[in-house]
């Protein structure tokens, strides 16, 4: 199965300040019908609600719309999505209207699964405590933050009852209010919960958590976990324990952010779960590492997703792919002139992703590009934060820590795994600047460095690859060569950029 995950205000930010009706709602429903997509998951907060709570500050609560954009609720910014997103907020309240229970039933009356999502810990723009993003409870009382205070790891502290007791609050809350057909705790939004240090020790902290929401949902619910059960323990999130209790209905196995995981080890996950679908979360990620930046593309969520299904997952979650559903969206959020993508194949796109990550029969006959895959959980939070805001951190940051096994760049020898799935049956491609030997399978291939693409790779429909304009140009690698499952390439220099186009 598909599951879409419909962030929170995502929603808000694309018509204009004010101009939201239901109509922008059905159009993303007539969409949706368009799609092989089973469940929309439905976000219902961030740091903050976004309806009005009882227990979680409501993204509105010190909102005024006829203060524009000046007004104390923006804390300064004069960005226009920031204001667009709470007036268009406010025009639904006015009108009547709540989104999240709109949506729901909307999925509901086209037969797709009805479910809510909350975030367990976000902590957005961690670097600036004055962001308009951060809940009053968070910017005035340091006391229930995480100690430490490295941005990304700076989120509320759950050793704290208090912060406990909000959040099982807020999504009974929530649970009541809409009546989802079930209700995703996303461990991931941030994944740092636990004194630094303590995370093992104070585990059984997140698991009465985990018990306490159980009870008042009267079901097992849904959790979004890191991409191994080892890096789960290590942020004292004990799934085993979690699963043996009966409190898990499905788990869902992915990375944080910085890189879309072609590596998660499904059999792992499988082997804790029992019975319990392991879904596999593809995060619409633009950039597949540190540095090699480019947008996620089809070819891409095709690779992840037939590595996923190959070594068992039983549905793929597409997380944070805001437009593909809607269309043109404002100029200002079109990443800064960064996105390649023309507005208006916005919902061609859409369609080709949500209706070929279904049957993993035919992802497998289908152009796809496999990276290595390196688990971002791997780096404490706050590291990893700051290893993607700050310049020159990275490097300081490997003086003294080991790099995740597949995380590039690497200067030194390398094997790496490739999770090729079932291969076709004709040649592929392999795209790297690697420097000295390569070998894929034991077999030696001499690397170029010149630009562009063989006319055969033109001719097999890969002109949305990445490389389409500029990057090392693909060695043919011999069918004999491949085997179903892994692909082993042996790397002896420095290399940024590795992948095999089938």
């Amino acid at each position: 199965m598909l599951y879409f995950d419909e962030d929170s205000d995502a929603r808000f930010f694309m018509p204009e300040a004010g101009t939201i009706t239901t109509d922008d709602f059905d159009a993303m429903l007539a969409n949706l019908a368009r799609t092989q997509i089973g469940c929309l998951i439905v976000g219902v907060n961030a740091q903050m609600s976004n309806f009005r709570s009882k227990f979680v500050e409501c993204y509105l609560d010190s909102f005024d719309v006829t203060k524009g954009i000046r007004q104390p609720a923006l804390r300064g910014s004069r960005e226009k999505w920031a204001f667009r997103r709470l007036a268009n907020l406010a025009a639904l309240e006015a009108q009547g209207i709540d989104s999240n229970a709109y949506l729901l039933e909307g999925a509901r009356k086209l037969g797709r699964g009805a479910w809510i999502d909350v975030r367990m810990n976000d902590i957005h723009n961690g670097h600036d405590e004055n962001d308009c993003l951060h809940a009053s409870l968070w910017r005035e009382h340091p006391e229930l933050r995480l100690p430490g205070g490295l941005p990304g790891a700076n989120g509320y502290d759950y050793s704290r009852k208090e912060i406990r007791d909000m959040y099982v609050n807020y999504i009974a809350e929530a649970d009541e209010k809409y009546r989802p057909d079930n209700v995703l705790l996303d461990w991931m939004r941030w994944p740092a919960f636990l004194p630094r240090g303590r995370e093992i020790e104070l585990a059984g902290l997140l698991t009465e958590v985990v018990e306490r929401v159980c009870e008042r949902v009267g079901h097992p619910v849904a959790c979004r976990v890191p991409a191994t059960p080892e890096s789960a323990r290590n942020l004292g999130l004990d799934v085993e324990t979690w699963v043996r209790k009966g409190l898990v209905s499905h788990l869902f196995a992915g990375n944080f952010t910085v890189s879309p995981d072609f590596d998660i080890p499904v059999e792992q996950w499988k082997a804790i779960a029992k019975d319990i679908p392991v879904v596999v979360t593809f995060f619409a990620s633009w950039e597949s590492g540190f540095n090699d930046m480019h947008t996620f593309t089809i070819e891409d969520a095709r690779g992840l997703a037939a590595a996923a299904y190959w070594r068992g997952a039983d549905g793929i979650q597409i997380f944070n792919c805001f437009k593909y559903l809607r269309g043109d969206i404002p100029d200002d959020l079109v990443l800064r002139g960064q996105d390649p993508c023309p507005q208006r194949e916005n919902q061609r796109i859409g369609r080709r992703l949500f209706n070929e990550l279904q049957d993993p029969e035919a992802l497998y006959s289908l152009p796809r590009r496999i990276y290595p895959g390196w688990n971002d959980s791997e780096i404490y939070m706050g590291d990893l934060n700051e290893i993607c805001r700050v310049a020159g951190y990275l490097e300081n940051w490997r003086k003294t820590h080991k790099d995740p096994e597949g995380m590039m760049p690497r200067d030194t020898p390398c094997v790496w795994k490739l999770w090729t799935a079932k291969v076709p049956p004709h040649d592929a491609w392999l795209v790297t600047d690697a420097e000295g030997p390569v070998k894929v399978n034991g077999h030696e291939v001499e690397v170029g460095s010149a630009f562009g693409i063989p006319e055969e790779t033109n001719q097999r429909d890969r002109r949305s690859m990445h490389f389409r304009t500029m990057g090392p140009d693909p060695v043919r690698i011999p069918k004999e060569w491949l085997k179903d499952g892994v692909t082993l390439v042996e790397t002896t220099g420095h290399v940024s950029t590795l992948c095999i186009d089938l």
